[in-house]
């Protein structure tokens, strides 16, 4: 029997062990349970029952069974206590980390286990929140430590470790200032680290660094460090770089010290004014506060007579009543007034009368800062009027608001511009007249049946003369900008046709150089607002270069809209080639005038360096940009940027979106060429029709893909290159056909020239249809149409075609015309001209002599010379239009020489109905006439 002590000590084992927080068990020798306590249940899920006779092994995570093997195994052999942890799982299959406790007495185990899951947790935590801290800390670009009391780091940021240590941020933990810094530096930075703890306040300090950089200044702040208790354990430092900052503030003194030496040597007048203000907070003075000494010259008074004073007080200003209270000596002399003539007068005394009403509004908006200067000129006491301009802009100056005036007498520079452009308009009138004479007889001679000899020189003086018009536009324009003349219409045009006008015109030159040269038109509108001409001009220029400077592969234009609103589009224009490239030095002077990327004696590239300074020029006009990317040898990418107002629905997108009886989505087209950018242009041009598009980079390759294609999934219609290595579209023709599986295929034949009988070949060998590159999106779409909707074949006997080759004859009109021109060499050539295209004509060769003329006899069309003798054609057009009883509503075309700005504008004006500029080409002036004739012509 067991005594009352042994019988107590067992109750007090089974309160300990029923009470325990931590889970408590007896197993055997084996492992197995064989008593456990409730905790087991509250951290584990299970109950005893569940557990009592299953092993201990059996709920360890797999990847810890092997560890807790060799512990049970050891336990066994030794008879020793074990402490290990592992992962154990839960009644809900979940796992915790539990610490046990093992020790073997007597024929059991006896264990001790508790849970660290949360303990775990903490640490991954707390090991996060480090992490994120030191990342946080890394990444601020200010140097960062931490010392202790003894000045000694306890750590750093990476900034701390890369530019002071030059070594890893572990290697910085024990080191002091001495190991980094100068023996003065470190002393004093020792002595202020002593002063923080100390003091227990922050302390701000300068020093300069010599680096492998250089010289290097840096300011900084430091702060205690507390630890646990509050207790001041070393000090925290934040070091700025701060040299950027020094030269900056150097170059500012010096800027200001050279803003003050140009403010006292200006020319012009300029005075630095305080704003004085009402309760009210109105403007109602200006107090000068420094001023130049043009600015004394203009005001006839010294710096110490001006200074203090306000504009009421010293300049040629009215009372709130607009009465004048005094006025320098220098507004009396530059207005012939003496002092008791204008003393008590109203201010609108010294302005014009038709502009007085304009004066009360002009110095409110000026106050109130709506407009930056006064444009109204002053009048003299005999009436002359002196373009003045008063400029004032208001600003910051020592923290208070100032205004900045600026008066300035531009008469001399206006008389200067408008002899300006008299000298140009009268220069491109002198050269434009001749010029016009000798290419348009060039032209003509190029009709006429010609020696092989004579046809290789009237193409060498054509070439001439093109580049010598050429060289004359781009300095006129050039001219135009220097004197500020040049202006950018709003007028709506098509862009679609724009651009496929600027490539369609460079295809005969980039294919007989044997290049490709394509254009792809995005999402974009085709009905813009803006200046068609002056766009043309700056594509014609950069296509032009790419043309020229490529001689192998292809040069690409893309249109794509970066955004679009109901109002406005903002276009991106890519114009990419693979030619010769430029390096960084071209680049850099590319856009300067008279700049080239090869100006020596003998390059090999021809040109002025005017035209990219020209069309910058002009895309800033438009409120755009013009970036280039470009390596040596790699080609360039010229990006034009610009914004212009959306005209509406594009023309082509409204045809296409009516073509409700054509269906693609049915179709599937093969695209067979060589070249790229080809193949993805027609892609994207096609796919928005809703058809299947295939595609293959040569003739072998197509017939490979459609002999492996089964029969249902054979191409309707393959559109096939001409020009292939290899395999030309012919020969790639000829085999498709050949096969009776793809006889029912429609071809379509592209070809970068527009021969005579080239259409005739394709047919023979059963070509459904032939387009002539570079291909436009809605050629391309509407011969697909045709061939597919039609069937059209070579038994049908027609080919469908959108190329510009005329293979039929047409019939010419007998319209008659009125020429009024006063230059024999001129008459004679429009003449020529004119009867070549099939009117009859009747010559004037003044104004007075086609007023009376147009009196007697009706005429189709009349073609009128601006600047004439006896009567220039401005005032006889008024005539006509006036009191022509038979040629009133007759359409008159004005011809000049002068392309300046405006002139169209003044041609409108006086009622003429369209413009054509000389030198007068024979297609300008067929698409003209034709046009307002009502006659097409093939």
């Amino acid at each position: 029997m067991s005594g009352p002590v042994e019988k107590s000590t067992d109750i007090t084992f089974e309160r300990f062990f029923s009470r325990s927080l931590d889970m408590l068990a007896v197993a055997d020798r084996q492992g197995a349970f064989i008593k456990l306590n409730n905790s087991w249940k509250i951290i584990l899920g299970y109950t005893t029952e569940e557990l009592e006779g299953r092993k201990f092994l059996e709920f360890i995570h797999p990847d810890d069974l092997d560890a807790s093997l060799k512990v049970m195994n050891t336990l066994q052999e030794l008879d020793q206590m074990m402490n290990f942890t592992n992962r154990y799982q839960c009644r809900n299959n979940c796992y915790k980390y539990i610490e046990w406790e093992l020790e073997v007495y007597e024929d059991k185990i006896y264990i001790t286990a508790r849970d660290l899951s949360k303990r775990k947790q903490l640490k991954y935590e707390l090991e996060n929140e480090n992490r994120f801290l030191n990342s946080i800390i890394d990444a601020i670009p200010d140097v960062i430590f931490l010392k202790d009391k003894d000045s000694k780091y306890l750590g750093c940021n990476k900034s701390f470790a890369e530019r002071v240590a030059h070594s890893e941020k572990s290697l910085v933990i024990g080191k002091g200032d001495f190991d980094y810094f100068d023996d003065s530096v470190a002393t004093r930075n020792v002595l202020q680290d002593k002063e923080v703890m100390e003091s227990q306040k922050n302390v701000f300090n300068y020093i300069t660094l010599k680096t492998p950089q250089g010289i290097a200044e840096y300011e900084t702040i430091k702060t205690p460090l507390y630890n646990e208790n509050g207790v001041v354990s070393g000090v925290i430092g934040i070091s700025r770089d701060i040299t950027l900052r020094k030269r900056i503030e150097e170059k500012l003194r010096q800027s200001e010290k050279n803003l003050r030496l140009l403010f006292e040597n200006m020319t012009n007048g300029f005075s630095l004014q305080e704003v004085i203000t009402n309760d009210q907070g109105e403007v109602v003075d200006f107090r000068y506060l420094m001023v130049n000494q043009a600015f004394e010259t203009l005001m006839n008074q010294s710096q110490e007579q001006i200074i203090g004073k306000t504009m009421l007080e010293l300049n040629p200003t009215a009372d709130h009543h607009g009465i004048i209270k005094h006025m320098n000596s220098t507004v009396c002399k530059r207005l012939g007034y003496s002092e008791a003539e204008l003393l008590g007068k109203s201010v609108l005394m010294v302005h014009p009368e038709n502009r007085r009403g304009e004066v009360g509004g002009v110095v409110r908006d000026i106050l109130k800062g709506k407009i930056d200067y006064s444009p109204i000129p002053a009048i003299t006491k005999n009436g002359q009027e002196i373009p003045m301009e008063t400029r004032i802009t208001t600003g910051e100056w020592n923290s208070q608001e100032v205004t900045f005036g600026v008066m300035k007498d531009v008469s001399a520079a206006e008389t200067a511009n408008i002899a300006k452009s008299q000298f140009l308009a009268n220069m491109s009138h002198e050269i434009r007249t001749p010029l016009n004479g000798i290419t348009g007889f060039i032209e003509l001679l190029s009709s006429m049946p010609l020696e092989k000899e004579q046809a290789s020189y009237i193409a060498e003086v054509k070439a001439s003369s093109d580049a010598l018009l050429l060289l004359i536009n781009d300095i006129l324009d050039f001219s135009k900008i220097e004197a500020g003349m040049l202006l950018i219409e709003n007028i709506p045009f098509s862009l679609h046709k724009l651009v496929d006008e600027a490539v369609t015109l460079f295809s005969p030159k980039a294919y007989g150089k044997g290049i490709e040269i394509v254009s792809y038109i995005g999402e974009v509108p085709d009905r813009v607002l803006g200046d068609s001409g002056r766009l043309r001009q700056v594509l014609n220029n950069i296509i032009g270069n790419a043309v020229k400077f490529t001689d192998t592969g292809e040069v690409v234009v893309k249109v794509e809209a970066l955004k679009e609103s109901k109002e406005k589009v903002l276009l991106q224009i890519i114009i990419q080639d693979t030619g010769i490239g430029m390096s960084e030095e071209t680049k850099r002077k590319l856009f300067q005038v008279f700049m080239q990327a090869d100006a020596s004696t003998t390059r090999k590239y021809e040109g002025t360096g005017l035209g990219l300074s020209i069309s910058k020029k002009i895309i800033e006009l438009f409120g755009g940009d013009i970036e280039v990317v470009s390596e040596l040898d790699r080609g360039s990418t010229f990006v034009i940027t610009l914004e212009l107002e959306n005209g509406g629905i594009e023309d082509d997108s409204q045809r296409l979106s009516t073509h409700k009886s054509y269906d693609l989505s049915h179709l599937t087209v093969m695209i067979v060429d060589d070249t790229h950018s080809n193949r993805m242009i027609f892609r994207e041009y096609l796919g928005a029709t809703g058809c299947k598009v295939i595609s293959a980079q040569n003739g072998q390759e197509g017939l490979e893909m459609l002999k492996g294609l089964p029969s249902e999934s054979l191409p309707q219609i393959i559109l096939v290159d001409y020009r292939m290595p290899g395999m030309s579209g012919h020969e790639f023709g000829k085999l498709v056909l050949k096969e009776k599986r793809l006889r029912d295929i429609k071809l379509i034949l592209i070809t970068s020239t527009a021969q005579q009988g080239e259409a005739r070949l394709a047919k023979d060998i059963g070509f459904s249809g032939y387009i002539a590159k570079p291909v436009r999106k809605m050629e391309l779409i509407n011969i697909v149409l045709d061939v597919a909707e039609l069937g059209l074949s070579v038994k049908s006997g027609n080919l469908a075609t959108r190329h510009s080759m005329i293979e039929e004859d047409y019939e010419m009109t007998k319209a008659r015309i009125l020429l009024v021109e006063d230059m024999v060499a001129n008459q004679r050539l429009e003449k020529t001209m004119l009867e070549k295209l099939g009117y009859e004509v009747e010559l004037a060769v003044n104004g007075q002599q086609a007023l009376e003329k147009s009196d007697k006899e009706k005429f189709a069309l009349i073609l009128m010379d601006c600047q004439m003798p006896v009567m220039d054609g401005y005032r006889a057009t008024e005539e006509i239009k006036k009191r022509s009883s038979i040629n009133q509503g007759t359409p008159i075309i004005a011809m000049t020489a002068h392309a300046m700005e405006g002139d169209r504008e003044k041609c409108l004006a006086v009622g003429m109905d369209d413009y054509i500029s000389k030198p007068i080409t024979l297609a300008g002036l067929q698409k003209i006439v034709s046009q307002h004739i009502n006659q097409k012509f093939s």
